[in-house]
């Protein structure tokens, strides 16, 4: 498989993005949407309780 100028081998699986997951299934290249990690510049990130 190719993406984006980059060579995968059969069944290899990357993160081009956070929140996409892709596989090399037989030379197509199959990506999905993923649940993202929380991601944050905060070095101390506060989350406010109700």
């Amino acid at each position: 498989c190719t993406l984006d100028g980059q060579v995968y081998n059969d069944r290899d699986v990357w993160k081009p993005e956070p929140c996409q997951i892709c596989v090399c299934d037989s030379g197509t290249v199959m990506c999905d949407e993923v649940i993202c990690e929380d991601t944050t510049d905060c070095p101390n990130p506060v989350i406010p309780h109700d």
